[in-house]
């Protein structure tokens, strides 16, 4: 039962097969339940209503709103005053239905649908019958609401009885009507699907979430309880059994909130604030993406985009980028196609389904112009300068910020004055991770949340350890000035002042470039592979390279040569091993140690292997050995080749080009 608005304390029954009509767009409404099934029968989304003929007005048709309907009719005067009063029901909801009356043909006197299959024959074809069917529903002329069973006011009077009754008033906002009992169970999904009328609540990693701007762009917040609250009151009104409203129920909006998913709501990707490459085609049209799960509110208005853009336009797109900065010391012109890369991959980040890899802007000295680099590029895509975060080396509370920044959809996540190091397992994980999951801060909720942002970080004369320099494109700068925060002969004295200015022109620019890569049918370079970043180096790098600019990925040789990933460490310390145990029977770190002639393996090892006092000890060298064991450097790989008493291994650096085997490990 639902509440009908106008006519005080008043229920009306729900349509046959309700479940299926709120979901199509055409409904076949019969006289009786039998009737619906067997129009049912043939293929169709059919309805009644209870209680017979006369019943028509105590049942709620609002779900037929805005749907197309076929009335078919019993063959009798009944028959016919229910279809007319249920035509001029559904012809005046808001928005109406689009009605046709098909009468059948053939019927006996008092006959129905149940009938006209019956006389079709028992070996009838069903698909032949609906077809027919349909073919009677296209010749039928709309019901017009001026018929003589509808008042002047549009309000239909008759039943089919001779009684006079007047439609019930159709809710002004469309709102649904939720009786609110003890069936928890429906009331929580009754509400849950109105919910869906709120084009500002989404769902999203795990959680329920709406859509703000601020001054630092779109912001995704979490949708907790007392506003979800507010947001069922907006959706759907609530009543009790008595008629009377009531609050949207707590309980219920805790019960939804606490679901974990939501199949009536949409699900969002990211929200952005700028046109985007989605991998096919340029996206400029504001709104919701459901195929992507994007949505876009542009804070830009751009100008016209060409349909067919050539190289020669990506070309010339790309000349006036680049000429955004020319006056900026990159080490090599490498450097400077890293910068591109980051403004192509800030605009074709969800055309990328991988990961994308961290960007490294990296200076000999302070003031070289590494975070005006990062402000260029975030002001041509996002608008705004990207926020500068300070580095951490704490590893718990980057993996808390890392979340919360995952959660709240920001596009761009820089690490700002990185002192001496960067890298470590948890910042390998993020920026190849497609989920970062994760206990909030101060709860035992686990959090889970897409990784679509791009990761960056600044700093000077930086390091790069662990298996973060595969994961890393170096933009490089070298100025030649002592001080070069003081320089004042620029091109572009007020150069994010003119970013500002052009950015239509700009934005349009680097969209031109992906677009016109991608319809030259996204042709092949032959560059080298890049692991874990597959898709990335098929759109960014090749993209870069095709229209005639240096492969961003040649800057990673300067990571191997100067950021001590610990392979020339390696290859040091083998061939100090080899030269210690040039036969290859093997040494133990004990051996190692205590051998006189070992002084520059052990000068070597103290600054990879010591222990936390410092000292280097057999167990602290050993350990090493185990962490690099099979590693190949120099033309050495580090194998072991056997154990002595007690145990211990027996270390050597064989020549890979050596028959001799390594025992096994």
């Amino acid at each position: 039962l639902v509440r009908s608005r106008g006519l005080g304390d008043v229920y009306k029954r729900q349509l046959y097969n309700l479940a299926e009509v709120l979901t199509a767009k055409l409904v076949i409404v019969c006289e009786g339940e039998k009737a619906a099934d067997a129009a049912r029968s043939l293929g169709f989304v059919a309805t009644t209503s209870a209680g017979g003929a006369s019943a028509w007005a105590g049942t709620d048709w609002r779900p037929l709103a805005g749907k197309e309907v076929w009335e078919l009719p019993d063959n009798d005067t009944p028959g016919r005053g229910y279809s007319e009063g249920v035509a001029g029901t559904v012809a005046a909801l808001a928005p109406p239905a689009l009605v046709k009356v098909v009468v059948l043909p053939g019927l006996p006197d008092k006959g129905d649908i149940v009938d006209w299959i019956k006389a079709h024959g028992d070996a009838a074809d069903l698909e032949a019958m609906a077809l027919e069917l349909k073919a009677l529903a296209d010749a039928a002329e709309p019901w017009r609401a001026e018929s003589p069973r509808t008042g002047a006011n549009g309000k239909h009077h008759g039943n089919g009885n001779g009684k006079h009754e007047e439609q019930p008033e159709q809710p002004d906002d469309g709102r649904p009507l939720i009786l609110v009992d003890t069936a928890i169970g429906r009331v929580c999904d009754e509400a849950a699907a109105a919910l869906a009328r709120d084009e500002n609540l989404f769902s999203r990693g795990g959680g329920l979430v709406q859509c703000c701007r601020q001054a630092n762009g779109l912001t995704l917040h979490e949708v907790k309880v007392p506003l979800l609250r507010k947001k069922m009151a907006q959706t759907a009104e609530f009543v009790n059994r008595s008629g009377h409203n009531v609050f949207a129920p707590l309980w219920a909006a805790q019960a939804i909130a606490a679901a974990g998913e939501w199949p009536a709501l949409r699900h969002l990707t990211a929200a952005v604030e700028h046109p985007y490459f989605n991998g096919e085609r340029v996206v400029v049209e504001e709104g919701y993406d459901p195929t992507t799960g994007i949505l876009l509110k542009p804070n830009v208005t751009l100008p016209d985009l060409p349909t067919r853009p050539t190289m020669d336009d990506a070309r010339a797109a790309c000349g006036r980028l680049l000429d955004l900065v020319q006056d900026f010391p990159f080490q090599k012109d490498y450097h400077r196609s890293a910068w591109l890369a980051l403004v192509l991959t800030l605009a074709a980040r969800h055309a990328i389904n991988g990961s994308v890899p961290l960007y490294l802007f990296d200076a000999s000295t302070p003031g070289s112009g590494k975070g005006k680099l990062l402000a260029v590029a975030g002001l041509i895509v996002h608008g705004r300068k990207p926020d500068m975060r300070p580095a951490t080396s704490c590893d718990n509370e980057f993996r808390k910020a890392l979340l919360a920044v995952a959660l709240s959809g920001d596009p761009l996540w820089i690490q700002d004055n990185v002192q001496h190091v960067i890298g470590g397992p948890t910042l390998d994980a993020a920026i190849t991770a497609s989920i970062w999951k994760d206990r909030d801060l101060g709860l035992t909720k686990i959090s889970a949340a897409a990784i679509k942002l791009v990761f960056a970080a600044t700093g000077n004369n930086l390091g790069v350890k662990g298996d973060t320099p595969r994961r890393v494109v170096l933009c490089r700068l070298t100025p030649a000035d002592e001080r070069p925060e003081e320089r004042r002969n620029f091109h572009r004295p007020d150069l994010l002042a003119d970013v500002e200015r052009e950015r239509p022109q700009l934005l349009t620019d680097v969209l031109t470039i992906l677009l016109a890569y991608h319809q030259a049918g996204r042709p092949g370079m032959g560059l080298p592979p890049w692991g874990s970043f597959e898709e990335f180096s098929a759109l960014i790098r090749n993209a870069i390279v095709w229209i005639g600019q240096p492969d961003p990925y040649d800057g990673r040789e300067d990571l191997r040569r100067f950021t001590g990933d610990g392979t020339e460490t390696l290859a040091n310390v083998l061939a100090a091993l080899h030269e210690l145990d040039p036969h290859c029977r093997g040494m133990t770190a004990a051996d190692i140690l205590n051998d006189l002639n070992g002084l520059e393996i052990k000068e070597l090892l103290v600054d990879v292997a010591a222990d936390r006092k410092g000292e280097l000890t057999p167990k602290s060298v050993g350990n090493w050995f185990k962490s690099h064991k099979d590693r190949i450097a120099a033309g050495l790989q580090l194998v072991v080749r056997g154990t002595v008493k007690g145990g211990r291994l027996a270390w050597t650096a064989l020549p890979t080009n050596t028959k001799d085997q390594a025992e096994p490990f």
